[in-house]
């Protein structure tokens, strides 16, 4: 599946093929399916603080983002929500 642009870096995007692939190398922590689609969730064990919390989602939220549409196209199915999971701040952030 071609990417989706907003998860191209700086101009990457005008300089992209429609042919062109990008592979992507992670691991999902959960995924649930419901009624509705799919639940993803990613568990982050980076030692935070409330201040920083923002500052690392915004971080992650290409990598969730990435995650969440290969997951879909492998499946053929909609990817209802995704969850970050912070466990330092104890905190779950849905994107």
């Amino acid at each position: 599946i071609p990417p989706d642009p907003e998860l191209l870096p700086g101009d990457a995007h005008e300089k992209f093929d429609n042919l062109d692939r990008i592979m992507l190398r992670g691991q999902i922590d959960a995924m649930i399916r419901t009624a509705r689609g799919l639940v993803v969730i990613d568990y982050k064990t980076d030692r935070i603080t409330a201040r920083t919390l923002e500052k690392r989602v915004e971080f992650y939220r290409p990598q969730v983002k990435a995650y969440c549409q290969a997951i879909s196209a492998i499946t053929g199915l909609p990817v209802e929500s995704a969850h970050m999971v912070f466990f330092a701040v104890r905190r779950i952030v849905t994107i």
